[in-house]
């Protein structure tokens, strides 16, 4: 079950993260796109509860599937919550966060603005 919480995890991380660098994120904003579309939710209910009921998933299967889909549904706002803490140069270019001298972010601003 491990493995494949990891998988839909990283899957989920690295595909979402990766579109959201595509379209100009940087890497603080695509690690939170990332973050945010962790959790399976719904649709990994209903695509359980349909194979099960045509009998394509036993019942361990079913087990472990709706075990992922809880564990991304708890996973996710720990893993926001963290990904918000990352600075975003868009973010104070946008005036959204105060920029951290020590991190050297007000030089990139000044460059930028």
């Amino acid at each position: 079950m491990l493995a494949i919480l990891a998988v839909a995890v990283i899957g989920k991380l690295v595909g979402c993260g990766a579109a959201a660098l595509a379209c100009g994120m940087d890497w603080a904003r695509s690690a939170r796109v990332g973050c945010g579309m962790i959790s399976r939710g719904e649709v990994g209910l209903i695509v359980t509860a349909m194979g099960a009921s045509t009998g394509i998933f036993d019942r361990p299967e079913v087990a472990v599937m709706v075990a992922v889909v809880l564990l991304t549904t708890l996973l996710t706002p720990v893993a926001l919550r963290g990904a918000f803490r990352l600075k975003s140069v868009q973010d104070v270019v946008e005036g959204l966060v105060e920029p951290d001298p020590a991190l050297g972010e007000v030089d990139r601003v000044q460059e930028t603005a």
